[in-house]
């Protein structure tokens, strides 16, 4: 997963260089492990959720069900001890559905081209816990950017009708059950990832007020709009946006960020139409921060900054980070509208200042997203990648991995705090995940099969970031490199067919 984190950088993210960067801790020592039975991995803190060899795991929805494929099946089961699977679709022999969560559901798409950037067009179905498998669509472009569902999980948003290759589709709003069905948007252009007017599109608010926003292009439009279904109706927020699209929601869904075409000058929309500039220069990419502020990117005569604003009449501008080359994230899909940019906290950004155009790795830095402080280098050498999000889930940690070798595809995992940097991982690092407080769960001691990726394994540990010396705990030797948190971060999903185990998908204890 190393590998697999080159590109989310490109987003628009790395970090600025400033001031130490000691040498990390040297790695931990062996981790402890827990008692295992030869038979099963099973015991009080892991639990065998499904029997089965090869079993790829897809995603884990927030109501705690993964989606699994065997063979040429995908099924959908409850991460509990022996839990009845449910099948959800069926897979064309030697391909691998795409799943994309958002809360309690999963999109599948069943037939993705791999050859393609954006994976092109593929039958599409939509699974929840409460509705089972539903087909959504037959040519559905497979666009997470404008895939996503209501906070309690009963209504969806999804590209479908796609033509061939993927250019033009519909926008569809539709319950999860699929007994109502609303095309928002039609034939508009689409040619995800990279399409010049993509549609973005999400549900933002909470709960009652969980509602379609979107920002699309129609007929022959060089800008784009942003629009609003909130009471069913569409409404029109902002014409004249700036293309490719972006816009970001504040948590409650009220107020969206954004930039207008040609001056590409940052604003703020309202759910009520009504419109703040926040500076005049040209940005891009921006999110609101705990407190109602804004923070985005500043393109200036020296060079890119981020900037903190708060919108209104009274308005305010500082700058918290120059030499800035972009933020650092791993957000994808419509979760870059709705999710939390900063640290979980709201006090931090990670960013790059530079990033080797040849490798894709850059420099971290941290810059303060309530102003106040100078920006953070925590590494100035363009070595670094993300291997998962940039932050533990209490925010005292920055974590990253610090690529050595690049023809290996693995990693020292590497966490910043109060004490320095520390690294965590042994220098077979492959990806981590924050889970609790200061436990991050991560893999290490990877091992990768030459003539079948999906058979590389790696050992699954957690380890506890406020405690010193770092002393890893053991949660599954040489399983399969692909895992997911699930019950709020305390427990974790992944598969194993080690010799001597019984092999499945299981759940398995982090922290409380």
């Amino acid at each position: 997963m190393v590998k697999a984190f080159f590109a989310s950088m490109t987003f628009g993210a790395a970090l600025l260089g400033c001031a130490q960067a000691g040498a990390p801790s040297p790695p931990p020592a062996e981790a402890e492990a827990e008692s295992e039975g030869q038979a099963s991995l099973t015991t009080h803190t892991k639990w065998l959720v499904q029997r089965g060899a090869r079993l790829l795991l897809l995603g884990v929805t927030s109501d705690n069900h993964a989606l699994y494929q065997e063979g040429e099946r995908v099924y959908a089961t409850a991460l509990e001890p022996g839990a009845t699977r449910q099948l959800v679709a069926q897979v064309p022999p030697g391909n691998t559905a795409f799943v994309y969560t958002v809360g309690k559901v999963a999109f599948c798409w069943t037939n993705p081209d791999r050859s393609l950037p954006g994976f092109g067009v593929s039958p599409l179905v939509v699974w929840s816990a409460a509705s089972g498998p539903r087909e959504a669509s037959s040519a559905s472009p497979i666009g997470t950017f404008a895939t996503s569902a209501s906070a309690d999980g009963r209504s969806v948003l999804f590209p479908t009708h796609g033509n061939a290759d993927g250019s033009v589709g519909d926008v569809e709003l539709a319950a999860t059950d699929m007994s109502e069905r609303t095309t928002l948007l039609g034939a508009v252009p689409m040619g995800f990832p990279q399409g010049y007017c993509r549609p973005f599109a999400a549900f933002v608010g909470r709960h009652g007020r969980s509602h379609p926003v979107a920002l699309h292009c129609e007929g022959g439009a060089s800008a784009a709009t942003l629009s609003s279904w909130e009471r069913g109706e569409r409404v029109d927020l902002l014409g004249g946006v700036a293309t490719p699209p972006f816009f970001s929601a504040d948590a409650g869904g009220g107020s969206f960020f954004t930039t207008l075409a040609g001056s590409g000058h940052p604003v703020v929309v309202t759910d009520d139409g009504e419109v703040s500039a926040l500076d005049e220069v040209r940005s891009r990419i921006g999110f609101f921060a705990k407190g109602g502020s804004v923070v985005y990117t500043a393109q200036t005569e020296a060079g890119l900054e981020l900037r903190r604003a708060a919108p209104g009449d009274c308005r305010s501008t500082e700058t918290i980070a120059d030499e800035v080359g972009g933020i650092l994230t791993v957000l994808a899909g419509s979760k870059v509208i709705t999710d939390a940019w900063a640290s979980p906290d709201g006090s931090k950004v990670a960013f790059f200042t530079q990033r080797d155009p040849a490798t894709g790795l850059s420099d971290v830095a941290l810059a303060d997203a309530r102003g106040g402080a100078p920006p953070l280098s925590i590494d100035p050498q363009t070595r670094n990648v993300l291997g998962g999000p940039p932050f533990s889930a209490d925010s005292k940690h920055v974590l990253f991995a610090r690529i050595v070798d690049l023809t290996t595809g693995t990693a020292p995992l590497l966490a910043s705090g109060e004490g320095g940097v520390r690294q965590f991982s042994d220098d077979g690092g492959w990806s981590y995940l924050p889970a609790v407080r200061g436990l991050v769960s991560f893999n290490d001691n990877t091992h990768f099969d030459a003539e079948d990726f999906e058979r590389s394994t790696a050992d699954l540990k957690v380890v506890d970031l406020s405690r010193e010396p770092l002393k890893p705990r053991l949660i599954a030797p040489e399983a399969n490199l692909t895992y997911f948190s699930s019950h709020g971060g305390r427990r974790l999903a992944f598969t194993t067919d080690r010799p001597g185990t019984t092999a499945g998908l299981y759940s398995a204890e982090v922290g409380k």
